[in-house]
């Protein structure tokens, strides 16, 4: 079967051993980077060995002026020393924030804490309450989009007047999204603890203080052509995913 592939099984373990361990995994965070400082650099030297061995190059502005259809390979070959450049100064620019979070110790603390506590919570069904309340979300966007396209609706004048008094003062609410198993959520933060903010908003539920986070599900679902990734937001107090912008799915 498709899901008992190695390769797929292999990915639900590492998943697995980083929840076992409940820390955030720095080193696979800073090789990628370190990585590409180390080739752009190489590159850059090879570059400039080319460059600056043939005296023909060495002009004011940078281009090669002989042997006759070498001027376009010397603009060419300066065009990539700058993006190679770039790329280098930019990956540089992401190691040292890098290594500014790995420094903050309380939020990482923090961090840590947070995925090793939401891990380990079973999804619960909403009660009679949370209920209504995405009923009536759900009534009260189908009457703004009603009122949106009130001309178009083929009713009595009468009940557009009804509609448009309904829809006043309605703002677009999102209702819950999908709950996303929480070991899914607290291998998000262990995995990307750089995009998580604390006190984001007030929960619409409770009140109290939630969080924002870049939600990425397991390796393997992406393996298996199931793989969403997106911003959510939770309220550790009421244990909801309030919010779920999805900004990639396979």
């Amino acid at each position: 079967m498709l899901f008992d592939r190695p390769e797929i099984k292999k990915l639900c373990e590492q998943d697995r051993e980083v929840l076992a361990k409940g820390k955030i995994d720095w080193i696979s965070k800073i090789l990628p980077i370190a990585k590409e400082i180390i080739a752009c650099d190489d590159r850059l030297s090879d570059d400039d060995f080319i460059y600056y061995s043939r005296p023909e190059i060495k002009t004011s502005e940078g281009i090669i002026k002989t042997p006759e259809g070498e001027n376009e390979w010397g603009a060419k070959i300066i065009e990539f020393r700058k993006a190679r450049k770039e790329r280098f100064i930019q990956a540089k620019r992401k190691l040292e924030d890098l290594i500014t979070l790995i420094s903050d110790k309380d939020r990482n603390d923090a961090l840590e804490a947070l995925a090793n506590k939401i891990k380990d919570w079973e999804h619960r069904d909403l009660s009679s309450e949370e209920k209504d309340r995405e009923l009536k979300i759900e009534e009260d966007n189908l009457l703004l989009v009603k009122a949106q396209f009130i001309d178009r609706l083929d009713i009595s004048d009468i009940e557009k007047s009804e509609i448009l008094e309904k829809a006043k003062g309605l703002v677009h609410r999102y209702s819950l999204p999908d709950q996303y198993p929480w070991k899914d959520v607290a291998l998000s933060i262990l995995s990307s603890p750089e995009d998580v903010i604390f006190d984001f908003n007030d929960c619409p539920y409770c009140g109290e203080k939630q969080i924002k986070l870049h939600f990425h599900s397991p390796k393997s679902t992406w393996a298996r052509n199931c793989g969403v990734a997106g911003e959510m937001v939770i309220c550790p107090k009421c244990q909801r995913q309030t919010s779920l912008t999805e900004t990639v799915r396979n």
